[in-house]
């Protein structure tokens, strides 16, 4: 749930121990729908990418990520 880490401690510990790079390429956060039905699917999408482990997914500029939060806050909310 939001407020909680995105990856369970545990097992992030437990794949960085076994020395396991491959392990640690498993593990990805869950996603936001997965943890609460309410959020719409397009602010799941850019916590996604907010999220991505490789910079080159990632939003380049705060700018990037704050058009596509406007953009979402004129859109009709879609929640499945």
């Amino acid at each position: 749930m939001p407020g909680s880490p995105p990856q369970e401690l545990s097992s992030l510990l437990r794949a960085w121990s076994s020395g396991d790079e491959s392990a640690l390429d498993k593990l990805m956060p869950l996603a936001l729908g997965e943890l609460r039905s309410d959020v719409p699917v397009r602010l799941q999408h850019i916590v996604k990418k907010m999220l991505a482990k490789y910079p080159q997914d990632r939003y380049v500029s705060i700018h990037e990520v704050r058009n596509d939060l406007k953009d979402l806050s004129e859109e009709p909310l879609m929640f499945y």
